[in-house]
Order: C-alpha cells, then structure tokens, then sequence
C-alpha cells in the first residue's frame, strides 16, 4: 500500500478535521454564494480577492475547493490559500497545510504541512495543533514523537478543540505517550462527545457499557451509541446493535439489532457484516437467508474477521448458503485457525484427521487440536485427548489423555461425549496414573501446554476405535422409552449429528443464541 492510501485510511478513521471554515472579514460573501446567489456574490468576492485582501482570497479558495458558485478546483483553491497564507492568515495557513496532506492542488509534503500547520498554531488555530500532534504520532513530516503529539493534542483539547480532546483521551486510554489513566480519559472523551463528535460519543458508549473508566450502565451505552449511531458511525452503530440484540439497556429488538447491522455493514465495518451474516443465517430480526448470510460472511472474511472465515468455512464444509466444498472451507478454516480462532483450529484438525478437503495427515490433526485445546476449546481438548489416548499422529500418553478429557468434561460449556470418554479411560489408569492425570488437569493454565505425567505410563487395554468417517461421528442409538422421542446428539462446533430411538440419523447446525451473562454466541442443538 503506497503512503497516500496509508494516510487515506488513518484520515478515515482518525476524522482527524476537515477544511476550515472561509468566511472571517469576507461578510457573508460565501454564506451567499451557498445559498445560490452566485453572480454579485462571486464577483464582489473576486473583486476582494484580486485587491489583496488576504480573508476574501480565503473565502475565495473555499469556493474553489467546495465548487461554490464555480468549478470545483483543488489547484486554485491552493493558489488562492497560498496567497492569503503568505499574509498571515491563520485560516488559510491550515488550508494550504491540509492540501499538502492530502495532495490535493498541491503535491503531498508532510514536511511542508507539518510547516504551515506550526504557522497556523502560532496564531491559535486549534485545529491545525491537533494535526500537529497527528503528524507527530505517525511521524510523518516530523519526528515521530507519542509524547510530543500528546503535547499538541493536550494543547488543542485545553481550548476546546473537540478532535484534539478525542486523541488526546485516546492516548490517555492507552497509556501511549501519557501515563495511563482511563478515568481522565473518559472526562476528555465527555467533553468531545458534547461537542457532538461521534466517535467520542462512540468511546463514552464503550466505556459505559464495560464499566471502564466510568460506571458500567447499559442504559447510558445505548443513549451514546445511538447518538453516534445517527451520525453514520459504523462502529456504534454495530454496537448498538450488539446491544438491541441481546437486551441490554434496552428492550430485546432483534428487529431494529439486524437494520442497525445492516446500515454499518453496508459501509463496510467487518464485525457489523459477520454479525448481520449470524443473523440472516438463523433468521434473527430477518428473514433466514442462509444465501445472503454466506455473502456478507465472506465480505467480513476478506477483511480478515476470524469469525467470519469461520462462519464462511462451515457454510463450505456444510454446504449452507453456498455450494459445497471440503476444499473452500479447509483453506477458510486454515485462515482462521491462524489468527488464533480455537473453533477453527479444531474444525481444521478434524478436516485433517478424516482426510476431508485436505490429504490425510494425523500429525497435523493433532498439531491443531493441541492449539485448540490450550485455547481452553472444550472440543479441542476431547479430540487431542483422544489422539493422545490413541497414539495418533504423536506418542500416546494416556495420563495427558485423562487430564484433557477432565478439561473438556469441567468446561463451562463441555464437550457433551467428554465426561463418558474421561470415565472410562480412568477404568483402564492404574491409581498412581489416574492421580498424575488430575494433578495435571489442575495444575493446567489456559494458554500453556499439558504439563509432563510423573508416574511411568503403563499402556492401558485397547480402547474403541475413532470413527474413520463422518458416519462415526453418530453416536449410539439410545433405548426408546413410550411416550417420548429420545436421541443422542454429539456436535463438532456448530455440526451436529444426532440419532434417533428409532434409528434414523440426522446432521443438521445449531443455531446461535446470544448469551448476555457471557457476551458470547454459543450453540443450541435443541431438544431432540
């Protein structure tokens, strides 16, 4: 990506200021000219202009680059600040700044900006101090100092710039260049989002709504998401959503969650294009659209939203929404699983230990399921247990084995097999190892490795065979009782298979269900 693309997207996201307001001893030549009288307006204006006047010059090139009453033109706009700038006009010192920063009418100088936006300061231009301490933090143009940017941003928020005490409570928040302290930084965010600046009005939402630096009240985060949200900002408008969605400080709205989504997702925000994807999948305030859920699954994937490719593999690997291809959702799932995704890591390692879209290979089935496993993925932990169990694709351990199936059993949500399959491998542990095998699993810390077994592995008998198949993969077929159905219903994930007393056997998806005490989705495979 080229600098100018780089400074695009900080500039987006940033919004760090716009073009300066033209008018100042000009009257009210611009304000008319706006208003459609162009003829008198733009030839008394002109007239200013061309006599030396350096504020008409000024308003004069904020016609050029609105296009006002004329063609717009970035290069006269720059001819026209340049001049009224050589006077000393503070106003027009930061237009010819902001077009070096932007290349536009002039060629891209951050130096040259970083120059004319000093000029502009000197004079108490606040606008053109926050873009001081922007140049400073991305060391463009200057030196590239947190510090010193912090000094500028704090130097414009003091006299009121709202952009300025935006960045500089951003700095505060993140303890960059200031020492860290979220409770100033929320004062500083306050003072902005009165000023109506969204993405403060974003920032006071969050910190309400975690309880960060101001007291945790859902209430207030829906009212600063909202306010934020009808300005057009994408990521409160998302989070407003979350919060529709799941009830929080406001009355449950599935309805009003998926059009908030969708207005965010529509400008591109990844985490709104996955989230209103999960909606149209299960039909959640829209109607179930599985074709549709699989386009926006994709848009947020290509963004690089883990959650996505994750979402987009399984519509691959099910053939949901989309056409079916153990290959598609292999190469999703991988993508995932590489940014750390512990559904797609074990879903990855399933792929791998059945051959499914990718060769065969036990080892790297393993190598995946470990990392889902020490993510604290209850099926991760069941199905590297197993392969330590089985001496597939690494040395067998079956204490190692005991102690992740333990895991799996205890989790928050567990792995609905784990507790039969850890039962009656401690059957065939001798005393010694089953106690090694709980002394790991307590001993055992999210993110780590299994810890080494003490006791000297005896192996234990022969244990069942793993399913070679997806047909394996359906569990035993349960005694009917009168009066009811019954079933048994093993899920990988999302992917359930589940058989019925009478025999017949279903796969079929879970739906997602937003937990409020988690703030997570999880499964639901329904009664049977």
């Amino acid at each position: 990506m080229n600098t100018k693309n780089v400074v695009a997207t900080l500039l987006a996201l940033l919004s760090v200021s716009a073009m300066p307001a033209s008018a100042e001893s000009a009257g009210d030549w611009y304000e008319r000219m706006g208003k459609g009288d162009c003829t008198t307006a733009l030839e008394e204006l002109r007239r200013g202009a061309e006599s030396g006047d350096a504020s008409y010059q000024n308003a004069l090139a904020g016609a050029y680059y609105d296009g006002v009453c004329v063609q717009r033109s970035r290069e006269d706009a720059a001819a026209w600040y340049r001049k009224a700038a050589l006077q000393g006009h503070g106003a027009s010192q930061y237009g010819v700044a902001y077009l070096y920063v932007k290349g536009e009418g002039l060629p891209q100088d951050y130096a040259q900006a970083a120059s004319w936006f000093r000029k502009a300061a000197d004079q108490g231009h606040l606008a053109a101090g926050n873009w001081i301490g922007w140049l400073h933090e991305q060391g463009l143009g200057v030196q590239k100092s947190v510090g010193e940017a912090s000094r500028w941003y704090r130097w414009a928020a003091e006299r009121g710039d709202a952009i300025a005490q935006r960045n500089f409570g951003r700095l505060l928040f993140n303890g960059s260049g200031v020492k860290k302290d979220v409770a100033a930084a929320a004062g500083w965010f306050r003072k902005s989002a009165d000023q109506g600046d969204a993405d403060a009005q974003n920032w006071i939402g969050w910190m309400s709504e975690r309880g960060q630096g101001l007291p945790q009240d859902y209430v207030q985060a829906v009212v600063w998401y909202r306010y934020a949200a009808e300005q057009g900002l994408a990521m409160a408008q998302a989070n407003l959503g979350v919060l529709l969605a799941s009830g929080l400080g406001v009355t449950k709205d599935p309805e009003q969650a998926a059009a908030w989504y969708r207005k965010a997702a529509e400008q591109g925000e990844p985490r709104a294009q996955y989230l209103l994807g999960v909606a149209l999948a299960g039909g959640d305030g829209v109607a179930k659209d599985a074709h549709e859920a699989v386009v926006w699954y994709r848009k947020a994937a290509e963004q690089g939203r883990a959650r996505a490719q994750f979402k987009l593999a399984y519509a691959y690997a099910s053939g949901e929404g989309v056409e079916k291809s153990p290959r598609e959702a292999a190469a999703w799932y991988l993508k995932a699983a590489e940014q750390g995704d512990s559904d797609a890591q074990n879903n990855l390692g399933l792929l791998y230990e059945l051959g499914d879209g990718v060769r065969q290979d036990a080892s790297e089935a393993a190598r995946w399921y470990e990392l889902s496993a020490r993510q604290g993925n209850a099926w991760g932990q069941r199905n590297f247990a197993l392969m330590l169990r089985d001496g597939e694709g690494l040395p067998a351990s079956p204490i190692q084995a005991y102690a992740w199936l333990n895991l799996a059993a205890s989790a928050d949500t567990p792995h609905p097999d784990a507790a039969e399959e850890r039962n009656a491998l401690a059957a065939r542990l001798s005393k010694a190892q089953l106690q090694d095998g709980q002394r790991l699993a307590r001993a055992w810390k999210p993110g780590s490795a299994m810890g080494a077994p003490r006791v000297k592995a005896e192996a234990p008998a022969p244990a069942p065979a793993r399913p070679a198949s997806a047909d394996g993969l359906y569990p035993a077929r349960p005694a009917a009782r009168p009066g009811v159905t019954t079933c048994n219903t093993r899920c990988v994930n999302g992917d359930c298979y589940r058989t019925y007393d009478s025999g017949r056997k279903v796969r079929f998806q879970a739906r997602q269900r937003f937990n409020p005490l988690t703030s997570q989705f999880e499964w639901d495979s329904g009664a049977c």
